[in-house]
């Protein structure tokens, strides 16, 4: 990140980062889906695995897994780079409402596109399947994500599990 804002800095770019966070319960069901889906196995899912529970089981705990979901540790390296009028922190949960969009729209710099929220990319083929035991495991195992995302944005109390 040092680097990359060094870069740009040098050639007199305004260098801004975009996180958005979401549950990361949700945000691991829905990569075990998207990837089980199109049989990519190159993202910490074992090779050959097609039972969703089992992938799930195995990947929350993965470094591919954690170094997208530890949000805490995250937000702390961006914040030790980046100035904080460049750094836009959102959560996916109502990053589709009207006053997210305008706050979007507001840091990049653009006009609020309110039909853009109608549209989902990367949506997965299959659903994902529910499972309570393996679910609060995850949960455990990302208590202090949970708790971190908790203090810092007092919405995910109400948006997230």
């Amino acid at each position: 990140l040092e680097n990359i804002v060094s870069e740009f800095k040098e050639r007199d770019i305004i260098c801004k980062s975009v996180l958005l966070l979401r549950d990361p319960v949700d945000r691991i069901k829905s990569a075990v889906r998207y990837n089980l889906d199109r049989k990519n196995y190159d993202e910490g899912i074992p090779l050959g695995e097609g039972d969703f529970i089992e992938a799930l089981g195995q990947y929350y705990r993965t470094e591919h897994c954690t170094l997208r979901t530890r949000y805490d540790k995250t937000i702390e390296n961006v914040r030790k780079v980046f100035d904080s009028e460049n750094i836009y922190i959102g959560i996916y949960e109502n990053m589709f409402d009207n006053d997210e969009i305008e706050r979007i729209s507001k840091y990049i710099g653009v006009n609020p596109e309110f039909d853009f929220a109608r549209v989902r990319v990367n949506k997965t083929k299959s659903p994902t399947v529910n499972n309570d035991d393996i679910e609060n495991d995850i949960k455990d195992f990302y208590s202090e994500v949970y708790k971190y995302c908790n203090e810092e944005f007092p919405v995910t109390k109400d948006l997230w599990r």
